[in-house]
């Protein structure tokens, strides 16, 4: 594989075609339409990379026990079907606090 090709290729991958294009941008090798669809493929990626980066994180992060992100935790993020609904947020007992003696008093 040619160094042109190569760059040509690294051109289109989003995490790599900020610094690709512009070179190629620079030494003349690219037709007028090739920076908006390297463009409009780094938006997608972006997109991609954010609505799984949510799903991950709400999945093992938000529905553990606060002891972290664990493995079991990540895939149940990643395997929940989109058609569930959504639990209802368990309240979490005020035992132990500070403000456990003070309820109703002001």
């Amino acid at each position: 594989m040619s160094p042109n090709t190569l760059l040509r290729v690294l051109s289109y991958i989003p995490f790599t075609s900020p610094i690709a294009m512009p070179r190629r941008i620079v030494m003349g090798d690219t037709a007028a339409w090739e920076p908006w669809v390297a463009i409009a493929l780094l938006i997608v990626g972006m997109a991609v990379t954010i609505a799984v980066s949510a799903r991950i994180y709400s999945g093992a992060l938000l529905q553990t026990t606060g002891k972290g992100a664990a493995p079991p935790g990540l895939v149940a993020g990643l395997s929940r079907s989109r058609a569930a609904p959504n639990r209802p947020a368990r309240a979490s007992p005020v035992r132990g606090s500070a403000l456990a003696g003070r309820r109703g008093t002001r």
